[in-house]
């Protein structure tokens, strides 16, 4: 009996197959069947893929909705600095524009938010991760100050998304859902919160 050893380095959780295949060469007898054993040994798992680039140029747009009533289109860029492979910090400046409703008012945005990496989903051969946001960011609007859906804030951000095109270390979008108020109104949080969603576009 002839055994031979193949390491062989494969994703997926440890284990070892054994099976009886036909060798070539010239007839022998042996005693039993030939056998190969192949040792498949998992590579450790790349759960998530390294920094590549730390330095990232980052763009947001989406949709918010105040509960009061008012609908906001937002946009944002700014830049993305990775820690390691699961945490990051962003720094964006952008936009909030009313287009309907009867309470509150454009803004300007300056967002400062770091990011989570819960998780990475393997599609196809790319890893891609499931966030989640947390952070502070100014709504300053040109409103009304003494009028709580119209005034500028010190707001709360969280956010929570996923990766939805592209590979990790290069173009790439994510979708993510966004809530935010401002810190003195989070106990009227149904009334002057804002809630939405939108694109995240990595550069």
């Amino acid at each position: 009996e002839r055994i031979v050893e193949k390491i062989v380095q494969v994703p997926g959780p440890e284990r070892i197959v054994e099976k009886i295949v036909q060798v070539p060469g010239p007839e022998r007898i042996v005693q039993g069947p030939e056998r190969i054993v192949e040792k498949l040994v998992e590579a450790a798992p790349q759960c998530c893929p390294p920094c590549v680039y730390p330095v990232r140029l980052v763009a947001d747009m989406g949709y918010l909705r105040l509960s009061d009533p008012a609908d906001f289109g937002f946009g944002r860029i700014g830049v993305e600095y990775a820690f390691n492979q699961r945490l990051s910090f962003l720094g964006m400046i952008g936009g909030a524009t009313k287009f309907d409703g009867n309470d509150g008012d454009d803004a300007w945005l300056v967002d400062f938010m770091l990011q989570y990496n819960l998780f990475f989903l393997q599609v196809g051969d790319a890893w891609k991760p499931v966030f989640l946001g947390f952070g502070l960011g100014g709504w300053m609007s040109n409103g009304d100050d003494d009028i709580d859906s119209e005034d500028s804030d010190i707001d709360i951000i969280a956010q929570v998304g996923a990766q939805v095109f592209g590979h990790p270390d290069s173009f790439n979008t994510s979708v993510f859902f966004e809530a935010r108020s401002g810190i003195d109104e989070t106990d009227k949080l149904s009334q002057y919160g804002r809630f939405g969603a939108g694109l995240r576009f990595r550069f």
